[in-house]
């Protein structure tokens, strides 16, 4: 990526690149390229390319790759305050979905009869309705084997790209026009229901086994609806005590640098302690102490996506009976839904509950709450229980 954008920023040369089918999906596939695609530092070389081309009425884009609009995608300012960016996880997940895409698209071409003159690396502009619809509805449900949600966020993303693709004019048809509808349904919902009795199981468990990483990780989870990111990326000196409530709280950011506190119950912090302590770091609160608030064995922040593996294998560690019965493995996400609907069930409103998730609208809440409140709604609970 560094290399292709300096050689064409050299002093009076035109943007010009021959880039095939097949260099593409070798640069794509790059772990140094998909590296440096999660860091912005390019996007001034770039975005000085644009005023360049404006000022010589060139368009805006003349001479960028398909891999630098992907980029330019991720990274374009959208808002005046320059920290209001997407975060290095939501950027990671668009790279991912994007280049997912265009590598299937790629292949299609590089394999079939459908070939185009040139090889300047502008590929999607090739992109006809067709190939949207066999994306979506063929090729992602049947060979990927995604189940609607996953759909359905996917396409989210690979449509957002093409609509700004042709709002900039690099491509000539409406693509994301003909994405057909991904909403999920309630039926394709998937069950992440877990009662109280089945997470007091999970703990009790790894705290009869005294493993006190294992306890801390699942409690914090289960306590404070925390996303497994915002549980590696916390700092010890997020925590404070508050003393107008007389609780501990956690100092977090969550998608796009939403600040939040989550309330840590002194048990939970006693847990965290506990794990700290095994890892031979200071248990004294300290707000100027950056180390892990969960750190590894190196005394260093877990990768989210090891984390969350591991939560998973943990978890079927316990060979609980009550797993035999889920649809799937448990991930960290089923404690979000857990805190949700416990919190419901003690009483909280659901603006509470929206705001402690730091949920930007109430309709994703009720994603997490709507088998509950159906079931609380139920009419025959209105009954007097008389038998028939």
């Amino acid at each position: 990526m560094l290399e292709l954008i300096k050689r064409n920023t050299s002093e009076n040369s035109p943007i010009t690149k021959s880039l095939s089918t097949m260099d593409l999906l070798h640069m794509i596939q790059d772990e140094k390229v998909k590296e440096e695609m999660i860091n912005d530092q390019y996007l001034p070389v770039l975005r000085s390319l644009v005023y360049e081309n404006e000022e010589n009425n060139k368009h805006r884009f003349e001479g960028f790759t398909d891999v630098e609009m992907i980029y330019y995608f991720v990274h374009r300012q959208k808002h005046v305050d320059r920290s209001e960016k997407l975060s290095e996880t939501t950027v990671k997940d668009y790279v991912r979905d994007i280049f997912q895409f265009y590598k299937h698209w790629l292949q299609y071409l590089a394999s079939s009869h459908y070939k185009k003159e040139g090889e300047t690396g502008n590929y999607l502009q090739f992109l006809e309705p067709r190939h949207i619809e066999m994306y979506q509805t063929d090729w992602m449900p049947e060979k990927a084997g995604y189940k609607p949600a996953t759909i359905a966020r996917k396409s989210i993303v690979i449509r957002g790209f093409l609509r700004w693709l042709y709002k900039e004019g690099y491509l000539k048809t409406p693509l994301h026009s003909y994405f057909v509808s991904s909403a999920v349904k309630q039926k394709h919902t998937p069950n992440r229901d877990l009662t109280y009795e089945e997470v007091k199981m999970l703990l009790e468990y790894w705290k009869e086994k005294n493993h006190p990483i294992n306890y801390a990780i699942l409690t914090l989870l289960a306590t404070t609806g925390l996303r497994i990111q915002e549980v590696c990326k916390a700092k010890w000196s997020e925590l404070f005590y508050d003393s107008s409530t007389g609780h501990y709280f956690l100092s977090s950011k969550g998608k796009n640098e939403k600040h939040r506190d989550a309330l840590i119950f002194p048990y939970v912090l006693e847990a965290l302690k506990d794990c700290r302590r095994r890892r031979r770091l200071p248990v004294e609160l300290n707000r100027l102490d950056e180390t892990p608030l969960i750190p590894t064995r190196n005394q260093e922040f877990y990768d989210y996506t090891y984390l969350s593996r591991y939560v998973k294998k943990v978890i079927k560690e316990t060979q609980l009976p009550f797993l035999e019965t889920k649809p799937s493995d448990i991930t960290p996400h089923w404690f979000r839904h857990f805190f949700a609907n416990h919190s419901l069930d003690n009483g909280a409103n659901l603006e509470y509950i929206r705001q402690t998730l730091g949920h930007s609208m109430l309709k994703t809440t009720l994603g997490y709450l709507n088998k509950n409140i159906e079931r609380k709604n139920n009419a025959a609970l209105l009954w007097q229980q008389e038998e028939f």
